[in-house]
Protein backbone atom coordinates (compact mmCIF):
# COMPACT_ATOMS: atom_id res chain seq x y z
CA UNK A 1 0.00 0.00 0.00
CA UNK A 2 1.43 3.40 -0.91
CA UNK A 3 1.98 6.06 1.70
CA UNK A 4 -1.08 8.15 2.44
CA UNK A 5 -3.62 5.78 0.89
CA UNK A 6 -5.01 4.31 4.10
CA UNK A 7 -8.19 5.64 5.71
CA UNK A 8 -7.56 7.46 8.98
CA UNK A 9 -9.38 6.40 12.14
CA UNK A 10 -12.28 8.54 13.23
CA UNK A 11 -10.56 9.83 16.35
CA UNK A 12 -7.63 11.25 14.34
CA UNK A 13 -10.11 13.07 12.09
CA UNK A 14 -11.78 14.57 15.16
CA UNK A 15 -8.38 15.61 16.47
CA UNK A 16 -7.56 17.30 13.17
CA UNK A 17 -10.82 19.25 13.21
CA UNK A 18 -10.32 20.22 16.83
CA UNK A 19 -6.81 21.44 16.05
CA UNK A 20 -8.09 23.56 13.20
CA UNK A 21 -10.58 25.24 15.50
CA UNK A 22 -7.97 25.92 18.17
CA UNK A 23 -5.15 27.01 15.82
CA UNK A 24 -5.94 30.72 16.13
CA UNK A 25 -5.98 30.63 19.93
CA UNK A 26 -3.20 31.16 22.47
CA UNK A 27 0.17 29.44 22.39
CA UNK A 28 2.58 28.11 25.03
CA UNK A 29 3.67 30.86 27.42
CA UNK A 30 0.72 33.19 26.80
CA UNK A 31 -1.37 34.46 29.71
CA UNK A 32 -4.81 32.89 29.92
CA UNK A 33 -7.93 32.65 32.07
CA UNK A 34 -8.71 29.25 33.58
CA UNK A 35 -11.91 27.82 35.01
CA UNK A 36 -13.56 30.32 37.36
CA UNK A 37 -11.55 33.23 35.97
CA UNK A 38 -8.27 32.21 37.64
CA UNK A 39 -5.13 33.64 36.04
CA UNK A 40 -2.92 31.11 34.30
CA UNK A 41 -0.26 30.42 31.67
CA UNK A 42 -0.74 28.31 28.53
CA UNK A 43 1.29 25.08 28.78
CA UNK A 44 1.35 21.62 27.14
CA UNK A 45 -0.86 19.30 29.16
CA UNK A 46 2.15 17.07 29.79
CA UNK A 47 3.82 20.03 31.59
CA UNK A 48 0.81 20.87 33.76
CA UNK A 49 0.24 18.40 36.63
CA UNK A 50 -2.81 20.37 37.79
CA UNK A 51 -4.54 19.82 34.44
CA UNK A 52 -3.76 16.09 34.44
CA UNK A 53 -5.12 15.78 38.00
CA UNK A 54 -8.29 17.61 36.94
CA UNK A 55 -8.77 15.24 33.99
CA UNK A 56 -8.51 12.23 36.28
CA UNK A 57 -11.33 13.76 38.34
CA UNK A 58 -13.46 14.30 35.23
CA UNK A 59 -12.92 18.09 35.04
CA UNK A 60 -11.71 19.38 31.67
CA UNK A 61 -9.15 22.23 31.84
CA UNK A 62 -9.54 25.35 29.71
CA UNK A 63 -7.88 24.77 26.33
CA UNK A 64 -5.57 27.40 24.78
CA UNK A 65 -4.66 25.57 21.52
CA UNK A 66 -2.98 22.35 20.29
CA UNK A 67 0.50 21.15 19.38
CA UNK A 68 0.19 17.95 17.37
CA UNK A 69 -1.78 15.44 19.47
CA UNK A 70 -1.25 17.36 22.73
CA UNK A 71 -3.57 20.14 23.91
CA UNK A 72 -2.14 23.36 25.27
CA UNK A 73 -4.13 24.08 28.44
CA UNK A 74 -4.51 27.01 30.79
CA UNK A 75 -2.28 25.98 33.68
CA UNK A 76 -2.60 27.82 37.03
CA UNK A 77 0.03 30.53 37.38
CA UNK A 78 2.66 29.80 40.05
CA UNK A 79 2.12 31.49 43.38
CA UNK A 80 4.35 34.53 43.99
CA UNK A 81 7.51 33.82 45.90
CA UNK A 82 7.29 34.72 49.60
CA UNK A 83 9.16 37.78 50.80
CA UNK A 84 12.60 36.94 52.10
CA UNK A 85 12.89 36.75 55.89
CA UNK A 86 15.93 37.99 57.77
CA UNK A 87 18.55 35.34 58.35
CA UNK A 88 18.70 34.15 61.96
CA UNK A 89 21.67 35.15 64.05
CA UNK A 90 24.46 32.58 63.90
CA UNK A 91 24.32 30.01 66.66
CA UNK A 92 27.31 29.28 68.83
CA UNK A 93 26.17 25.69 69.41
CA UNK A 94 28.14 23.00 67.49
CA UNK A 95 26.39 21.76 64.33
CA UNK A 96 25.66 18.04 63.91
CA UNK A 97 27.38 16.33 60.97
CA UNK A 98 25.27 16.29 57.76
CA UNK A 99 23.30 13.15 57.02
CA UNK A 100 24.69 11.48 53.87
CA UNK A 101 22.23 11.27 50.96
CA UNK A 102 22.39 8.44 48.44
CA UNK A 103 21.43 9.65 44.97
CA UNK A 104 20.27 7.12 42.38
CA UNK A 105 19.61 9.09 39.20
CA UNK A 106 17.81 7.28 36.39
CA UNK A 107 19.87 6.62 33.30
CA UNK A 108 18.92 8.23 30.02
CA UNK A 109 17.31 5.14 28.44
CA UNK A 110 14.99 4.72 31.45
CA UNK A 111 13.88 8.35 31.36
CA UNK A 112 13.21 8.16 27.63
CA UNK A 113 11.17 4.98 28.16
CA UNK A 114 8.88 6.90 30.53
CA UNK A 115 8.66 9.79 28.09
CA UNK A 116 7.73 7.61 25.11
CA UNK A 117 5.09 5.80 27.17
CA UNK A 118 2.99 8.98 26.98
CA UNK A 119 2.47 8.24 23.27
CA UNK A 120 0.13 5.40 24.31
CA UNK A 121 -2.50 8.12 24.81
CA UNK A 122 -4.04 10.70 22.49
CA UNK A 123 -6.10 13.69 23.59
CA UNK A 124 -9.44 14.39 21.92
CA UNK A 125 -11.28 17.69 22.34
CA UNK A 126 -15.02 17.83 21.72
CA UNK A 127 -17.03 20.74 20.30
CA UNK A 128 -19.13 21.06 23.42
CA UNK A 129 -19.37 24.35 25.28
CA UNK A 130 -17.30 24.38 27.40
CA UNK A 131 -14.86 22.18 25.50
CA UNK A 132 -14.17 18.75 26.96
CA UNK A 133 -10.75 17.10 26.59
CA UNK A 134 -10.67 13.31 26.68
CA UNK A 135 -7.54 11.22 27.23
CA UNK A 136 -7.91 8.15 25.03
CA UNK A 137 -5.99 4.90 25.55
CA UNK A 138 -4.67 3.43 22.25
CA UNK A 139 -2.97 0.33 23.72
CA UNK A 140 -3.37 -2.69 21.44
CA UNK A 141 -1.35 -5.32 23.33
CA UNK A 142 -3.49 -8.45 23.65
CA UNK A 143 -2.68 -10.16 26.95
CA UNK A 144 0.39 -12.43 26.70
CA UNK A 145 0.98 -13.45 23.07
CA UNK A 146 2.23 -16.83 22.25
CA UNK A 147 8.15 -16.64 12.18
CA UNK A 148 8.13 -20.45 12.38
CA UNK A 149 5.00 -21.91 13.98
CA UNK A 150 4.07 -18.50 15.34
CA UNK A 151 0.81 -16.57 15.31
CA UNK A 152 -0.31 -13.56 13.30
CA UNK A 153 0.14 -10.30 15.19
CA UNK A 154 -2.82 -8.01 15.77
CA UNK A 155 -3.01 -4.42 14.42
CA UNK A 156 -0.85 -2.02 16.48
CA UNK A 157 0.27 -4.84 18.79
CA UNK A 158 3.96 -4.14 18.05
CA UNK A 159 4.02 -0.45 17.04
CA UNK A 160 7.83 -0.35 17.29
CA UNK A 161 8.35 -2.93 14.51
CA UNK A 162 10.47 -1.80 11.58
CA UNK A 163 11.27 -3.29 8.17
CA UNK A 164 14.58 -2.57 6.42
CA UNK A 165 14.35 -2.28 2.64
CA UNK A 166 17.18 -2.69 0.14
CA UNK A 167 17.76 -1.67 -3.48
CA UNK A 168 15.22 0.67 -5.06
CA UNK A 169 13.72 3.06 -2.45
CA UNK A 170 10.39 3.12 -4.31
CA UNK A 171 10.18 -0.67 -4.67
CA UNK A 172 12.50 -2.06 -1.98
CA UNK A 173 13.30 -5.67 -1.21
CA UNK A 174 12.59 -6.27 2.47
CA UNK A 175 15.44 -8.15 4.11
CA UNK A 176 15.76 -7.38 7.84
CA UNK A 177 13.73 -6.30 10.82
CA UNK A 178 14.37 -3.67 13.48
CA UNK A 179 12.87 -1.75 16.40
CA UNK A 180 12.02 1.93 16.67
CA UNK A 181 13.72 3.25 19.84
CA UNK A 182 13.38 7.05 19.44
CA UNK A 183 12.06 9.78 17.14
CA UNK A 184 15.02 9.28 14.77
CA UNK A 185 16.65 5.85 15.35
CA UNK A 186 15.92 2.18 14.66
CA UNK A 187 17.95 -0.57 16.35
CA UNK A 188 18.82 -3.66 14.30
CA UNK A 189 21.62 -6.18 13.74
CA UNK A 190 24.94 -4.97 12.33
CA UNK A 191 25.04 -7.85 9.84
CA UNK A 192 21.97 -6.26 8.18
CA UNK A 193 24.39 -3.59 6.85
CA UNK A 194 26.91 -6.00 5.33
CA UNK A 195 25.26 -9.11 3.96
CA UNK A 196 22.59 -7.31 1.95
CA UNK A 197 24.36 -3.95 1.54
CA UNK A 198 23.13 -0.86 3.33
CA UNK A 199 19.35 -0.47 3.66
CA UNK A 200 17.82 2.41 1.73
CA UNK A 201 14.43 2.72 3.40
CA UNK A 202 12.76 1.88 6.73
CA UNK A 203 9.05 1.09 6.96
CA UNK A 204 7.16 1.66 10.21
CA UNK A 205 3.55 0.88 11.12
CA UNK A 206 3.34 -2.13 8.76
CA UNK A 207 1.16 -5.15 9.50
CA UNK A 208 0.62 -6.98 6.22
CA UNK A 209 2.74 -6.33 3.13
CA UNK A 210 -0.05 -7.29 0.72
CA UNK A 211 -3.11 -5.56 2.16
CA UNK A 212 -4.39 -1.98 1.95
CA UNK A 213 -6.91 -2.19 4.79
CA UNK A 214 -7.50 0.49 7.41
CA UNK A 215 -5.44 -1.59 9.84
CA UNK A 216 -2.38 -1.01 7.64
CA UNK A 217 -1.12 2.52 8.39
CA UNK A 218 2.54 2.27 7.42
CA UNK A 219 4.97 5.07 6.63
CA UNK A 220 8.34 4.89 4.83
CA UNK A 221 11.48 6.79 5.87
CA UNK A 222 14.69 7.25 3.90
CA UNK A 223 17.87 6.07 5.62
CA UNK A 224 20.26 8.91 6.46
CA UNK A 225 23.04 6.84 8.07
CA UNK A 226 23.86 3.34 9.30
CA UNK A 227 26.02 2.87 12.39
CA UNK A 228 27.27 -0.66 13.16
CA UNK A 229 28.65 -1.14 16.65
CA UNK A 230 32.33 -0.10 16.57
CA UNK A 231 33.46 -3.56 17.74
CA UNK A 232 31.45 -5.49 15.17
CA UNK A 233 33.41 -7.55 12.62
CA UNK A 234 31.49 -9.10 9.74
CA UNK A 235 33.41 -12.38 9.92
CA UNK A 236 32.29 -12.99 13.53
CA UNK A 237 28.98 -13.17 15.42
CA UNK A 238 29.98 -10.85 18.28
CA UNK A 239 28.68 -7.29 18.91
CA UNK A 240 26.05 -7.82 16.20
CA UNK A 241 24.17 -4.57 16.77
CA UNK A 242 23.62 -1.46 14.68
CA UNK A 243 21.65 1.78 14.52
CA UNK A 244 19.79 3.25 11.56
CA UNK A 245 19.35 7.02 11.60
CA UNK A 246 16.23 8.11 9.72
CA UNK A 247 16.17 11.13 7.43
CA UNK A 248 13.45 12.84 9.49
CA UNK A 249 11.76 12.59 12.86
CA UNK A 250 8.90 10.15 13.41
CA UNK A 251 5.52 11.52 14.46
CA UNK A 252 4.19 8.97 16.94
CA UNK A 253 0.76 7.44 16.34
CA UNK A 254 -1.08 4.42 17.79
CA UNK A 255 0.59 2.38 15.02
CA UNK A 256 4.09 3.86 15.28
CA UNK A 257 5.87 4.50 18.59
CA UNK A 258 9.08 3.32 20.30
CA UNK A 259 9.71 0.55 22.77
CA UNK A 260 12.04 0.69 25.78
CA UNK A 261 15.62 -0.57 26.07
CA UNK A 262 16.37 -3.29 28.62
CA UNK A 263 19.01 -1.68 30.85
CA UNK A 264 19.55 -4.61 33.28
CA UNK A 265 21.00 -7.95 32.23
CA UNK A 266 18.50 -9.91 34.33
CA UNK A 267 14.89 -9.26 33.35
CA UNK A 268 13.22 -11.91 35.51
CA UNK A 269 11.18 -13.68 32.83
CA UNK A 270 11.44 -17.33 31.70
CA UNK A 271 10.39 -16.44 28.15
CA UNK A 272 10.26 -13.56 25.69
CA UNK A 273 8.43 -12.70 22.48
CA UNK A 274 10.03 -12.53 19.04
CA UNK A 275 8.28 -10.82 16.13
CA UNK A 276 9.00 -10.35 12.44
CA UNK A 277 8.16 -11.04 8.80
CA UNK A 278 10.82 -13.74 8.33
CA UNK A 279 10.48 -17.10 6.62
CA UNK A 280 7.58 -19.15 7.96
CA UNK A 281 9.01 -22.26 6.30
CA UNK A 282 12.75 -22.75 5.78
CA UNK A 283 12.17 -25.00 2.75
CA UNK A 284 10.14 -22.30 0.95
CA UNK A 285 12.40 -19.39 1.98
CA UNK A 286 9.74 -16.75 1.45
CA UNK A 287 9.06 -13.97 3.91
CA UNK A 288 5.67 -13.82 5.58
CA UNK A 289 3.25 -11.19 4.27
CA UNK A 290 1.83 -10.73 7.77
CA UNK A 291 3.74 -9.73 10.91
CA UNK A 292 4.17 -12.84 13.08
CA UNK A 293 4.89 -13.36 16.80
CA UNK A 294 6.15 -16.31 18.80
CA UNK A 295 6.78 -16.91 22.51
CA UNK A 296 10.22 -18.42 23.16
CA UNK A 297 11.73 -19.84 26.38
CA UNK A 298 15.05 -18.33 27.50
CA UNK A 299 17.76 -21.01 27.59
CA UNK A 300 20.62 -21.27 30.09
CA UNK A 301 24.01 -20.37 28.70
CA UNK A 302 25.25 -23.92 29.31
CA UNK A 303 22.50 -25.32 27.07
CA UNK A 304 23.42 -22.82 24.38
CA UNK A 305 27.14 -23.55 24.67
CA UNK A 306 26.48 -27.25 24.13
CA UNK A 307 24.20 -26.57 21.15
CA UNK A 308 26.89 -24.45 19.45
CA UNK A 309 29.92 -26.48 20.55
CA UNK A 310 30.94 -27.40 17.01
CA UNK A 311 30.47 -23.86 15.71
CA UNK A 312 32.74 -22.51 18.48
CA UNK A 313 35.67 -24.07 16.61
CA UNK A 314 35.06 -21.68 13.68
CA UNK A 315 36.28 -18.05 13.42
CA UNK A 316 32.70 -16.74 13.56
CA UNK A 317 32.18 -18.02 17.12
CA UNK A 318 35.71 -18.54 18.39
CA UNK A 319 34.92 -17.41 21.95
CA UNK A 320 31.74 -19.48 22.15
CA UNK A 321 28.44 -18.05 23.40
CA UNK A 322 29.21 -15.04 25.62
CA UNK A 323 26.48 -14.67 28.24
CA UNK A 324 27.18 -10.96 28.86
CA UNK A 325 26.46 -10.03 25.26
CA UNK A 326 24.24 -12.86 23.96
CA UNK A 327 20.88 -14.45 24.83
CA UNK A 328 19.69 -17.87 23.67
CA UNK A 329 15.96 -18.36 23.19
CA UNK A 330 13.91 -21.17 21.70
CA UNK A 331 12.59 -24.55 22.80
CA UNK A 332 14.53 -27.69 21.93
CA UNK A 333 12.53 -30.34 20.06
CA UNK A 334 9.77 -27.79 19.36
CA UNK A 335 9.38 -26.01 16.02
CA UNK A 336 9.06 -22.46 17.38
CA UNK A 337 11.81 -20.19 16.14
CA UNK A 338 12.86 -17.03 14.36
CA UNK A 339 14.13 -17.51 10.82
CA UNK A 340 15.71 -15.87 7.79
CA UNK A 341 14.39 -12.33 7.29
CA UNK A 342 13.82 -11.89 11.04
CA UNK A 343 17.43 -10.70 11.49
CA UNK A 344 17.63 -7.46 13.42
CA UNK A 345 14.11 -7.85 14.79
CA UNK A 346 13.23 -7.70 18.48
CA UNK A 347 13.19 -10.21 21.30
CA UNK A 348 11.01 -8.40 23.82
CA UNK A 349 9.11 -8.67 27.07
CA UNK A 350 5.95 -6.84 28.07
CA UNK A 351 6.52 -4.39 30.92
CA UNK A 352 4.27 -4.00 33.94
CA UNK A 353 5.37 -0.36 34.15
CA UNK A 354 5.21 1.89 32.16
CA UNK A 355 1.79 0.87 30.92
CA UNK A 356 1.48 -0.77 27.49
CA UNK A 357 5.22 -0.81 26.78
CA UNK A 358 7.67 -3.51 25.71
CA UNK A 359 11.33 -3.76 26.71
CA UNK A 360 13.85 -4.77 24.04
CA UNK A 361 16.00 -7.51 25.58
CA UNK A 362 17.58 -8.92 22.43
CA UNK A 363 18.17 -8.38 18.71
CA UNK A 364 17.86 -11.39 16.38
CA UNK A 365 21.40 -12.33 15.36
CA UNK A 366 22.04 -15.92 14.18
CA UNK A 367 21.04 -19.58 14.41
CA UNK A 368 22.40 -23.01 13.60
CA UNK A 369 21.49 -24.77 10.37
CA UNK A 370 17.86 -24.78 9.26
CA UNK A 371 15.58 -22.78 11.54
CA UNK A 372 12.51 -24.31 13.14
CA UNK A 373 14.07 -27.76 13.51
CA UNK A 374 14.25 -27.63 17.33
CA UNK A 375 17.93 -28.70 17.28
CA UNK A 376 19.36 -25.46 18.70
CA UNK A 377 17.97 -22.22 20.13
CA UNK A 378 18.51 -18.99 18.22
CA UNK A 379 21.03 -16.44 19.48
CA UNK A 380 20.16 -12.79 20.12
CA UNK A 381 22.44 -9.85 20.87
CA UNK A 382 21.84 -8.87 24.52
CA UNK A 383 20.74 -5.21 24.47
CA UNK A 384 21.64 -4.39 28.08
CA UNK A 385 25.34 -4.89 27.27
CA UNK A 386 25.21 -2.03 24.76
CA UNK A 387 22.89 0.57 26.33
CA UNK A 388 25.73 3.03 27.07
CA UNK A 389 26.79 3.05 23.41
CA UNK A 390 23.18 3.40 22.23
CA UNK A 391 22.58 6.33 24.61
CA UNK A 392 25.71 8.12 23.40
CA UNK A 393 24.50 7.98 19.78
CA UNK A 394 20.73 8.34 20.11
CA UNK A 395 20.48 10.88 22.97
CA UNK A 396 23.90 12.62 23.06
CA UNK A 397 22.51 15.80 24.66
CA UNK A 398 20.67 14.04 27.49
CA UNK A 399 22.44 13.89 30.83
Amino acid sequence: MGEGTSARPQFLLLLFLATAVAAAEKGVGDACEGRGGAAGVCRLIGDCPEARDALRKGVAPATCSFQGFQPVVCCPAPAPAPSPTPAPAPSTAPKPPPTPTKLTPQRVATRMCTKYAEAVYVYITSFQIPKQTEKRDTCAIKGIPFIVNGEAADPDEFPHMALLGYGDEKAPTWGCGGSLISERFVLTAAHCFTRNGNPKVVRLGELNLKTTSEANKHEDFAVAQVLPHPDYVDSANYNDLGLVRLSRDVAFTPSIRPLCLQVDKDFGRPSAIASGWGYTDWTIREMSDHLMKVKLPIQDNEVCQNAYKTKSTTPSLRRGIEEESMICAGALNVRNDTCGGDSGGPLQIRLDEPYCMYSLVGVTSFGKGSCGTGKAPAVYTRVSRYVSWIESVVWPDEK
